[in-house]
């Protein structure tokens, strides 16, 4: 028998979706590997928070969420979606290359 746990959802899965894309985003279309990393610490903290955030202040108290994170956790809360998020999804280069880092061979090389 499997060790591994079945996935659990999270009370704050939209906003670990969110943080997930932006720090895609970062890796692939900007090569800003510290907020690639930013990102996925904070997004990684969230998921393992047992209850739901209600708000930026509240996430500013997790390891790994800082002021800027907990503006876009608030923006998100508050509307249900993310400027930033909805700029890039709109923009087809930057979606283009999301696209195309995921085939294997044009993707960034892996040491």
């Amino acid at each position: 028998m499997s060790k591994r746990k079945a996935p659990q959802e999270s009370p704050n899965e939209g906003i670990t979706d969110f943080l997930v894309e932006l720090a895609n985003y970062e890796k692939n279309v900007n090569r800003a590997i510290h907020k690639y990393n930013a990102y996925r610490k904070a997004a990684s903290t969230i998921s393992k928070y047992p209850n739901k955030i209600r708000n930026g202040e509240e996430a500013k108290k997790l390891d790994g969420v800082g002021a800027k994170i907990a503006e876009k956790i608030d923006e998100f809360l508050q509307t249900g979606k993310l400027r930033k998020l909805e700029k890039i999804r709109n923009d087809d280069t930057s979606t283009s290359i999301n696209l195309l880092t995921r085939v294997t061979g044009i993707g960034q090389e892996i040491f």
